[in-house]
C-alpha cells in the first residue's frame, strides 16, 4: 500500500484550451470552449444554446467517449434541421477616469495611525490614534503612545481619501 487515499484530485488546465474544444465542468456538463474572460472560461452546450461560465479549475478535458456521445448529439441535432447557434454577446468598452473626488461635497481625506507591534502573546497591540483630518494628529498620537509603551516603534498609517470615478473622458 502506498499510503495515498485515493486519486489525486483534478487541479483544472494547465492553459486555455483553442476555441471549440470539449471539455467537462464540476457538474459534468461537457461543454464546447468559447473564451475567456475576467477570470471565467464560457462553455456552450455542443448541441447549441446559451453559453455558461466557469472558473478554470473546475474544468477537465472531455475523455475520448465524452467526446464521442457529444459530437454524435451533436449530428443528431444537425439531422433534425436544428440550430446550433448561439446567442451573439456584444461587448461595449467605455474609457473610465478616476481622481481624488475634490468636490465641495465630498468626504475629507482622513488619518489614522494604528501600533503593528506584537505583544508577548502573538498579537497586535492594534491600538489606534482617533481619526483626523490633519495628518500631524494622529503622527502626535504615534509618539505618545511609544511614551506609554517604549518598545512599540511600529505603526501603520491608514488614509482614506474620496475618489470618484465616470464614465467618458474627462471635460
Amino acid at each position: 500500500m502506498s499510503g495515498k487515499s485515493g486519486p489525486a484530485k483534478w487541479q483544472g488546465p494547465r492553459h486555455v484550451p483553442a476555441t471549440g474544444t470539449l471539455v467537462v465542468d464540476a457538474r459534468n456538463r461537457v461543454g464546447e470552449f468559447r473564451g475567456a474572460e475576467c477570470g471565467y472560461w464560457y462553455l456552450r452546450p455542443v448541441t447549441g444554446g446559451i453559453e455558461w461560465q466557469v472558473t478554470p479549475g473546475e474544468v477537465r478535458p472531455a475523455s475520448p467517449a465524452q467526446r464521442l456521445q457529444a459530437e454524435t448529439a451533436r449530428a443528431d441535432a444537425r439531422s433534425r434541421g436544428e440550430l446550433l447557434r448561439s446567442p451573439t454577446r456584444r461587448f461595449a468598452f467605455f474609457n473610465w477616469t478616476l481622481r481624488p473626488d475634490l468636490d465641495s461635497d465630498a468626504s475629507p481625506t482622513t488619518y489614522v495611525f494604528r501600533c503593528l507591534t506584537l505583544k508577548d502573546d502573538d498579537t497586535e497591540c492594534a491600538a489606534t490614534s482617533p481619526r483626523s483630518e490633519c495628518p500631524s494628529e494622529p503622527q502626535t498620537w504615534a509618539f505618545a503612545h511609544m511614551r506609554e509603551h517604549p518598545g512599540h516603534t511600529s505603526y501603520a498609517e491608514e488614509i482614506e481619501r474620496p475618489w470618484v470615478m465616470w464614465r467618458g473622458d474627462p471635460t
